[in-house]
C-alpha cells in the first residue's frame, strides 16, 4: 500500500467518517481487483495463446503471423504486415535487451564471487599475521564487494 499513499484520490471518494486512508484503501483495492479480474479473463480466454519468445521455430513464427493477420480481412493487408513487422521488431529488441542484461548480470556475479574469495583470503591472512599491513586491502575489497552487490 506504500505505492498508493502518494496517488491522488477522486475528490468525492473521501468520506469524513472513515478518513482518507480508508477511502484510499477502498478505492485502490477495487481497482486492483478489477485489473486482476480482467487479467484472469484474458488468460483463460480461448483467444489467448502463451508462447516462449526464445523459441524461434518455424511453427511458432507462422502461428504468431496467423494470429496477428487474423484480425484483418485479408492476409495481404498492409496494416497487418506493418503491425507484424512492428511486433517482430519488439520481440527482437526484447531478446537483445534480455541477452545484454543477462550477460551483465553474469559478469557482476563472477566479480562478486571473486571479490568475496579475495576478501576471505586476505581476512584470513591478516588474522594469522601473515600480512599484518594489508588491512587497507580488506577495507577496499569490502567496499568494492558492497558496490558490486548493490549494482547486481
Amino acid at each position: 500500500w506504500e505505492f498508493y499513499k502518494n496517488l491522488p484520490l477522486p475528490p468525492d471518494s473521501v468520506d469524513r467518517r472513515h478518513g482518507e486512508e480508508e477511502a484510499r484503501r477502498h478505492h485502490f483495492s477495487s481497482r486492483i481487483q478489477t485489473t486482476a479480474s480482467f487479467a484472469m479473463q484474458l488468460l483463460v480466454s480461448s483467444h489467448f495463446q502463451g508462447m516462449n519468445i526464445w523459441d524461434r521455430s518455424i511453427e511458432q513464427v507462422e502461428s504468431i503471423d496467423k494470429i496477428v493477420l487474423k484480425s484483418f480481412e485479408t492476409e495481404d493487408s498492409l496494416e497487418g504486415l506493418k503491425l507484424l513487422k512492428k511486433a517482430w521488431d519488439e520481440v527482437d529488441k526484447t531478446r537483445d535487451l534480455a541477452t545484454y542484461y543477462g550477460r551483465i548480470s553474469d559478469y557482476l556475479y563472477q566479480i562478486q564471487l571473486t571479490l568475496g574469495l579475495l576478501l576471505t583470503f586476505f581476512s584470513v591472512m591478516v588474522g594469522y599475521d601473515f600480512l599484518p599491513e594489508w588491512n587497507i586491502v580488506i577495507l577496499w575489497l569490502s567496499l568494492a564487494l558492497g558496490v558490486v552487490a548493490s549494482i547486481e
